[in-house]
């Protein structure tokens, strides 16, 4: 992705455009792959959840999964909102971090926030309705998140510990 002096160019003057695409890219939909982790599962469930002998099931699952998925993506993409936030300052410093939509000022902190707060809610909304247990998952991989925000990334082996638990919940709740 370009830096925000591309974004600028690419937009010429249309301010909602330049804002819209600067907060598509806090969102980090790059790192949104990491939620396929709930689609392997399934996989592996095949004579548990599903039979190769009935597929009428397959297409049930495969919604959930995806709604699953789905809201793992708002949820993280709402973690790296609450991070980027807290991080602004020392991000405006850094050589490339400075390009961040939030750090450079793309997208101010009001937005930030409110949208951190409707995808969160959205994303754990989402879970209770597939499966209320789900909430429980998005809402511990929140709080470890915003742990590693607040500063166990500084900690070693809790750093590990705090990313390596975000893999293995989406993976769970899958």
């Amino acid at each position: 992705m370009g830096t925000e002096n591309d974004i600028q160019k690419s937009y010429k003057g249309n301010t909602l455009t330049m804002s819209l695409v600067a907060l598509v890219r806090a969102f980090r939909p790059l790192q949104w792959v990491k939620n396929g982790l709930v689609f392997l599962p399934f996989v592996f469930a095949v004579d548990v959840a599903w039979s190769t002998d009935d597929l009428s099931q397959v297409p049930d699952l495969l919604v959930k999964l995806f709604l699953i998925a789905s809201a793992f993506c708002a949820l993280s993409s709402a973690v790296y909102l609450f991070n980027d936030l807290l991080d602004r300052a020392g991000d405006q410093l850094h050589p490339i971090k400075r390009n961040r939509p939030i750090a450079s000022g793309m997208v101010g902190a009001p937005l930030a926030g409110s949208v951190m707060i409707i995808l969160a809610v959205v994303a754990l909304a989402v879970m209770v309705l597939v499966e209320p247990l789900l909430a429980t998952a998005g809402g511990l991989y929140a709080l470890i998140n915003i742990g590693y925000s607040l500063g166990l990334k500084q900690v070693v082996l809790l750093d590990a510990f705090a990313v390596t638990s975000g893999y293995v919940i989406r993976a769970v709740a899958g």
